[in-house]
């Protein structure tokens, strides 16, 4: 007799609407020029609360429950507990202590802010994970923020040290302390990826922004040689006086100069531009084909593209294009053809009951989120 049929592979799906994102986030944008910022916090909020609700995994939909007044309180936690307490030492310092200690209060400042900030990554993402429910269940991220704290702390000087080789080991030991430590009930998910995966995509990339500005200096040498000859053309003794060609014709200078400039900004924009979108590429798909979900219990399945690279890059290089051509106004819309794209593209190989998964008590922990994350203007409050 053939074995029975395993449970079928889940399907994740994304039926938002571009014209419904778009009314949401012009509202929210009015109100928040309208309140000077303050509804931003009440923004977020909106805009996941509609994401969520229309990203779905076999037909059950995500919620979100997090709110407005728990981003925004948590900001003025941050803001009152944090940063305003560290800017009144670095104003204080020269008017308290002997010059020679200035300089180190201020460095011992900044140093408590590095970790700070990644105890503030950490807890957004709990925080996060805790206000996303599936199935009337909670999502749990697991481990210890002032653990992540340290250790990222240390791994960001090492990569500092190396001049950024290390960035890729850096990655894979984030993604393990957080995606690896993520729970859904009594699914685990787990995260494989070495560093050294990166490390080529990493040298790739400072390989082909070193060459597109190598390019863009061969195009303004020529102009920078112009400029160096009539600034070169004085005597020694003359400096700027009325004979130097610098003030004999400072208009054409100043267009030798901008003509250099304009392919050199050009080449950096263009080498930042590159170096991003392939970058981005790489890592989400390294992000997605080491993770896996499932545990012994419910059974295992490890997350896969249904594209290529080529495919991840030309999403994002063409959402980029919308959202700068636009000047910002179509952010919506790329991300719409974001979520549209992944959902599509992400595929789940291998079995996994989902009906079989346990739940499990989750806190729900303050009611205040991504503060200090908020503050610095990193981890999960750009979501």
């Amino acid at each position: 007799m053939p074995d029975a049929p395993g449970p079928a592979r889940p399907r994740i799906t994304y039926d938002g609407r571009p014209g419904e994102l778009f009314s949401l986030w012009l509202v929210n944008l009015l109100l928040t020029a309208v309140t000077l910022g303050v509804y931003r916090f009440w923004a977020r909020a909106r805009t996941r609360r509609y994401l969520w609700s229309h990203l779905a995994v076999d037909g059950h939909r995500f919620a979100y429950t997090g709110t407005g007044g728990e981003l925004f309180r948590g900001f003025l936690l941050a803001l009152l507990g944090v940063l305003v307490p560290a800017l009144l030492v670095v104003l204080a310092a020269p008017l308290v202590l002997p010059e020679p200690l200035v300089p180190l209060a201020i460095l011992a400042v900044y140093a408590a802010l590095l970790p700070l900030g990644l105890f503030g990554v950490f807890t957004a993402r709990r925080y996060l994970m805790r206000r996303t429910v599936l199935r009337g269940i909670a999502f749990e991220q697991g481990g210890s923020a002032w653990d992540y704290a340290f250790r990222m702390t240390g791994r960001l000087l090492l990569t500092a040290v190396t001049l950024g080789l290390h960035g890729p080991w850096m990655i894979a030991a984030s993604l393990r302390r957080t995606v690896g430590a993520t729970r859904h009930g009594g699914t685990e998910f787990r995260f494989d990826g070495e560093g050294g995966e990166l490390l080529g995509w990493a040298l790739l990339c400072g390989v082909l922004g070193a060459t597109v500005m190598g390019l863009a200096l061969l195009l303004a040498m020529p102009t920078l040689v112009q400029a160096g000859a009539m600034l070169g053309g004085a005597s020694p003794g003359e400096g700027l006086g009325a004979g130097s060609p610098f003030r004999a014709d400072p208009d054409r200078l100043a267009f030798l100069l901008l003509g250099a400039g304009a392919p050199l900004l050009a080449g950096y924009l263009v080498a930042i531009a590159l170096g991003a979108v392939v970058w981005q590429a790489v890592t989400w798909r390294f992000l997605v084909e080491h993770t896996l979900v499932g545990n012994a219990g419910t059974g295992a399945a490890r997350l896969d593209l249904a594209t290529g690279l080529g495919g991840i890059m030309g999403s994002i290089a063409s959402n980029a294009l919308i959202v700068v051509l636009s000047l910002g106004l179509l952010t919506p819309i790329a991300q719409h053809r974001w979520m549209r794209f992944a959902t599509r593209t992400l595929v789940l190989d291998g079995r996994l009951d989902l009906d079989r998964a346990v739940p499990r008590q989750v806190p729900r922990g303050p009611g205040h989120g991504e503060g200090l994350a908020d503050a610095f203007g990193v981890g999960a409050a750009a979501l």
